[in-house]
């Protein structure tokens, strides 16, 4: 019971914590209030503090009181709460009398100016580029700058590119793309195609582009060529094969409207639309001026019977259309196309369709309507209006008719029959009809049976294009969609397609020329052994390159002969078989020896064997211990070696030696041979023929180039008479030291680093 508490609570007295009595009020309030005016340490205790305070007056008048108390306990301490005794009168005082007032920097009113200023020139700047802007957009407008004079145009035979579509397409495709269908996978027929006949293709379009520019004439004969064209006309204009198409109109005078179609139609560009280059307005010759398609239209494509077309170059070509519709309708200012058909369709040279022929409406108002055919493409209602200015229509519609015509290039492009499948119908008919609209629920339209192959998507996009509502239409990206779904992976344009297939292809290639690559650095290595075993090695490089091989002297070489004791008598025991074999088993057992010694062999003639050393890498003086050494090694080995066919006969060598210089050269060019000229040579074969069997014969200047090489044990023989029955001093050689020969190729490795692999 709060009230019973309160009452009894008024009986008593208490006392605040700063020692001061006090009693509850009759109304149960406790009457007292403090102020704090100032406190400082006790200084008779120090853990207490004094407490100088006055009670608030009340609003019963309540007397006021000065008190001073003890505050004991560290946790009340003033100076551990506040870390300092407060001041007693705040720094400013207490009516913010001892501080400066703080003026703010602007007033409201400035800050107002300011703002409004500001704004103002935000807006002005605005203003300025706008009008700038607008400035330099009329005087582009005033400049015509898309104008092109006639004179810089070379016009060209027209005829000469009349087939150029059909033959280079077939050329390139009828080959293995005939007979394809739409079930066909995506690469069938069209990997071969490019493989076998791309080389073909660059031929005949090299060829063909090859045209003779018509010679400009004098004016009148100009005028008069000019004049002939009836509707277009192809030129060169700035590096570019141009399209010329003519404007229905005797004189054309452009309005500002004109202008900025123009204008447009310069400034649009995208991969799929056609460049427009510029107009031609020169008196009563009034062209449009764009780019040629090198493949002509999407409709010249078509009408090729001879060609056919697989699933991949209807879907990339469908789609080439879609994507520049597209961009008119949601990327461009010009919004439609308004003049949509495969003859409108130009194929460039990467085989990407463009979209040309609009932006044009208010620059051929008034022409004439043209041939029924042209006008097959055309949404009834569009067909109901003619020859109301398109331009004139909303932008909303005319998208919507622009799709009609999409939904009709992708019938075209299936049933490839024309616009309605049937080239022998009666244009004319089939517009009144178109004209007439739907009766009893049906409406004219072409026959579905005609591209009954053609896959899901496309044979229920189609009539949803040709509704005879607009509103009912699909949009582009709706139409996209549907035609996207049966791409199956193909790539947007055919371009990108081939691509993807030869780098398919390209795998399995490289696989396949790495293989033959392995192969050839194989055969080649061989080659060059070969070529290394009949020629030195700078010899073979330099035929190898081209070059011709100079005639060498060398001044000092030594040169070794030799030939087998009683050949004769064993090849008369031997058939000519057996006389190869046991050749051959010799002279490879000779080679082997002759490779661990600096020597060079140069030739086998029967049982004669030759070889050189300080030819061709230069040795010193160490040709003469290299032929030596081998030749004592080759007398050994032929001790060890057994005729298969006669084991009890023993073949013995004869062996002449000689140092001194001769002439290297190459002879033939079929063949050719490493051959040595000179003295020398007749002399070392001297030295052969003059020898005995199983030694091996020196002469002096042999003998004297082996003393300064040192290490080999030599004897005097005496005079030996030669062929030429002269007379020449002889040494018999018979052994040599092999760690000492060691020993002297080490110390001529520094001069002679070919040496260095003999020390190992």
């Amino acid at each position: 019971n709060g009230e019973a508490v309160a009452n009894h609570l008024k009986k008593y007295s208490y006392k605040t914590l700063l020692n001061i009595a006090s009693r509850f009020r009759s109304n149960g309030m406790a009457p007292d209030k403090f102020y704090f005016r100032r406190g400082y340490p006790n200084i008779f205790s120090a853990d207490t503090s004094e407490i100088m305070a006055e009670t608030v007056p009340t609003y019963d008048g309540y007397t006021t009181n000065n008190y001073s108390s003890s505050w004991r306990g560290e946790a009340n301490n003033f100076s551990i709460l506040l870390n300092k005794w407060p001041e007693p009168v705040p720094p400013c005082g207490f009516e913010n009398e001892k501080c400066p007032a703080i003026t703010p920097p602007f007033t409201d009113a400035e800050i107002a100016v300011i703002t409004a200023s500001a704004v103002a020139a935000i807006v002005l700047l605005a203003l300025i580029l706008y009008i700038l802007r607008w400035i330099r957009y009329e005087r582009r407008l005033e400049s015509d700058y898309w104008t092109i004079d006639r004179l810089e145009i070379t016009l060209m035979d027209l005829n000469k590119f009349g087939s150029r579509a059909g033959s280079v397409m077939g050329s390139m495709m009828s080959t293995q793309s005939m007979g394809a269908t739409d079930d066909d996978g995506p690469a069938k027929g069209t990997i071969e195609f490019y493989h076998q006949n791309i080389k073909k293709e660059a031929k005949l379009r090299k060829r063909k582009l090859e045209t003779n520019n018509v010679k400009k004439e004098e004016e009148d004969g100009h005028d008069t060529l000019w004049g002939s064209i009836e509707d277009n006309q192809l030129g060169r204009f700035q590096g570019h094969l141009v399209l010329l198409r003519r404007i229905q109109k005797t004189s054309l005078r452009l309005t500002r409207e004109m202008k900025r179609e123009l204008d447009l139609l310069m400034s649009t560009k995208d991969e799929n639309i056609n460049l427009f280059l510029g107009l031609v307005n020169d008196m009563h010759h009034i062209f449009s001026v764009s780019v040629f398609g090198p493949r002509k239209s999407l409709n010249d494509l078509l009408r090729n019977t001879e060609l056919t077309l697989d699933r991949m170059f209807k879907v990339s070509f469908i789609e080439d259309v879609i994507k520049g519709i597209r961009f008119l309708h949601l990327k461009s200012k010009i919004g439609f196309h308004g003049n949509l058909k495969s003859t409108n369709c130009v194929v460039d040279g990467y085989w990407r369709v463009k979209l040309s022929g609009f932006g044009q409406h208010r620059i051929r108002d008034g022409e004439p309507l043209g041939k029924d055919q042209d006008l097959l493409w055309f949404a009834p209602e569009i067909l109901r209006i003619l020859p109301t200015n398109l331009a004139n229509l909303s932008k909303e519609s005319l998208q919507k008719a622009d799709i009609y015509s999409v939904g009709t290039i992708i019938y075209e492009v299936y049933g490839r029959q024309g616009p309605f499948g049937d080239d022998l119908i009666d244009a004319n008919q089939i517009i009144n009809d178109l004209k007439i609209g739907s009766v009893d629920g049906i409406s004219t339209r072409p026959d579905l049976l005609l591209i009954a192959k053609a896959p899901p998507p496309v044979k229920e996009i189609i009539p949803k294009c040709w509704h005879e509502d607009p509103r009912k239409r699909p949009s582009i990206n709706r139409v996209k969609d549907r035609i996207t779904s049966i791409n199956n992976g193909l790539r947007t344009n055919i371009a990108d397609n081939i691509m993807q297939l030869l780098d398919s292809y390209k795998y399995g290639l490289d696989d396949a020329i790495a293989a033959r690559t392995i192969e050839l650095e194989e055969e080649k290595r061989r080659s060059e052994s070969l070529l290394l075993q009949m020629l030195p090695q700078k010899v073979s490089d330099n035929l190898k390159k081209g070059n011709e091989v100079n005639a060498e002297l060398y001044e000092s070489v030594t040169i070794y002969f030799s030939d087998i004791v009683g050949f004769t008598s064993l090849s008369s025991k031997s058939t000519p078989l057996q006389i190869v074999t046991m050749l051959n088993d010799l002279y490879t057992r000779f080679d082997a020896i002759i490779d661990m010694f600096d020597c060079y062999k140069v030739e086998t003639i029967g049982d004669a064997y030759m070889y050189v050393s300080g030819l061709p890498d230069r040795n010193g003086n160490s040709h003469a211990g290299e032929v030596a050494g081998a030749s004592l090694e080759l007398l050994e080995c032929i001790t060890k070696i057994v005729v298969k066919h006669l084991p009890e006969e023993k073949m013995k060598l004869r062996i002449g030696i000689h140092t001194g210089p001769v002439v290297t050269g190459v002879v033939g060019r079929k063949m050719p041979r490493y051959c040595l000229f000179g003295e020398t040579v007749i002399t070392a074969s001297n030295m052969e023929s003059s020898g005995e069997a199983m030694k091996v014969q020196l002469s002096v200047n042999a003998f004297k180039t082996l003393t300064l090489c040192g290490g080999f044990q030599m004897e005097l023989r005496g005079d030996v008479k030669l062929k030429s029955n002269e007379k020449m001093r002889s040494y018999w050689l018979l052994s040599y030291n092999r760690e000492f020969r060691k020993s002297r190729l080490k110390s001529e490795t520094e001069k002679y680093p070919h040496l260095e692999r003999l020390t190992k």
